[in-house]
């Protein structure tokens, strides 16, 4: 059997995810094989797996996975080890992995550096890989997301002897264990513990455990850079031998300048200039690679105006996370006019967890919808319903703010939450604004956006 050296060929199942189309480019920099089969759909990796002459196949038949794979590598989307080319694998004695697994074969060789919590994962881990390459460490990297300005793709095989990976805390595959605990950080970064994923993690304390073995997996020797206003956290590190530094919001890494909004960045780019700091990095080269940062796609991203109207797109779900946008633009920029949210996973939708977002929500001046879409769902059936906290009335608002929006004079700001153009423009294509066209409403998005 191959080991995590020796691999001549690997085949992403769901190789457009964010994830996997890091761990993507990681394989094709050490000169393996890679293709990979996904959906049809336009995804924000289609940029990063074209850019290194990745082209995926569409659908998953078995017949379509290439001669010549000895491993294929699969999530928790697109019928996880039920996938009919996972299965076919199984049956030919190819070897198959989940995706978290892979990430620390593939890193083997490497300190991990691992960037954990429910906030801030993929800033953080983008802000301390641009850091290490600032400072000439030629690091390793997988961040789940599209583009980073300052960084040449989103996943990256370095020849220095770090690799910051960015942790996610959900299932590798249906009924499975966390992602990261697969991992054996020689670091860890853990921004935040905010209940998530309710699906897997029915109560806070389950949520808050499965952390707690993550930092169990930790070098006794290594690092762990931690939320110190979180009382859980300062309580779990008590039990480790690894060297354990504690940040805290308001107080920032000394001389740091963060080209990106929002306090929370700020904070962000703390966990990642101190660990940077343990490491050895000089102090210089922190403040550079801070500095060189300009943000991450679908991270308070700017996608142009219409009439006045600024859009951003957001990829921020968790009510917390829309709090903070919410005051950032408040209290900076302008009071927001619309903010839409798109919950992609049904997952998402127990009553206590709506009813939180709902206090969110209701404190923007129109409303919000609820779609239920996910690859990894084992419901695959697309459809919208309205949150439980809104009302036939605000529904109704949104609708008619749209067409100010779009063809009125106002001057306002609008957010995108967790929602692709075309999310929205399946949606619009099936109603008719005062008699306007849907398309034509979806052809001026379009253009803007």
């Amino acid at each position: 059997m191959n080991t995590h050296n020796h691999y001549s060929h690997i085949h992403f199942v769901g190789i457009k995810g964010v994830g996997m189309a890091a761990l993507a480019r990681v394989a094709h920099d050490k000169s393996i094989t890679v293709s990979g089969s996904d959906v049809a759909d336009i995804f924000i990796t289609d940029t990063m797996l074209a850019d290194a002459g990745i082209v995926p196949t569409v659908g998953f038949d078995e017949n379509d996975l290439p001669d010549g794979v000895d491993c294929v590598v699969y999530g928790a989307a697109h019928g996880g080890n039920e996938n009919p080319q996972v299965h076919y694998a199984l049956t030919k004695g190819i070897r198959t992995m989940t995706y978290g697994k892979a990430v620390q074969e593939l890193f083997a060789d490497k300190k991990i550096i691992a960037v954990a919590g429910t906030h801030g994962k993929t800033t953080t881990t983008a802000m301390l890989a641009t850091i290490l390459v600032t400072a000439g460490c030629d690091p390793s990297w997988v961040i789940g997301t599209g583009n980073i300005p300052s960084l040449p793709a989103n996943g990256k095989w370095g020849k220095g002897e770090y690799a910051v990976v960015e942790a996610d805390e959900y299932v590798d595959t249906i009924g499975g264990k966390p992602k990261f605990l697969h991992l054996n950080p020689f670091a860890l970064i853990i921004t935040s513990l905010d209940w998530d994923h309710p699906d897997v993690f029915p109560t806070h304390k389950l949520f808050i455990n499965a952390f707690h073995k993550l930092m169990k997996r930790v070098d006794k020797k290594g690092i762990m850079v931690l939320r110190g206003d979180d009382k859980k956290l300062r309580i779990l590190a008590k039990l480790f031998h690894s060297t354990v530094r504690f940040i805290v919001p308001n107080k920032p890494y000394s001389g740091i300048h963060v080209r990106v909004p929002g306090a929370y960045n700020t904070l962000n780019a703390t966990f990642a200039a101190r660990m940077a700091h343990e490491i050895g990095v000089a102090q210089k080269d922190i403040l550079r690679g801070v500095e060189a940062f300009t943000g991450v796609e679908r991270r308070l991203e700017n996608k142009g105006s219409i009439n006045g109207w600024a859009w951003y797109d957001d990829y921020a779900h968790h009510p917390t996370e829309i709090k903070r946008r919410s005051m950032h633009y408040d209290s900076c920029i302008q009071k927001i006019g619309s903010l839409l949210f798109f919950n992609h996973i049904h997952c998402r939708a127990p009553v206590p967890y709506l009813l939180i977002l709902g206090k969110v929500l209701q404190m923007q001046t129109t409303c919000a919808l609820h779609r239920c879409l996910h690859q990894r769902e084992k419901k695959m059936t697309e459809h919208l319903s309205i949150l439980r906290v809104l009302s036939p009335k605000t529904i109704l608002k949104w609708i008619l703010s749209i067409r100010q929006m779009i063809f009125g004079s106002a001057s306002k700001m609008i957010v995108f939450q967790m929602i692709r153009v075309k999310s929205l423009l399946r949606w619009v294509r099936v109603i008719s604004i005062n008699g306007l066209n849907g398309n034509e409403l979806i052809a001026k998005i379009r253009n803007s956006c």
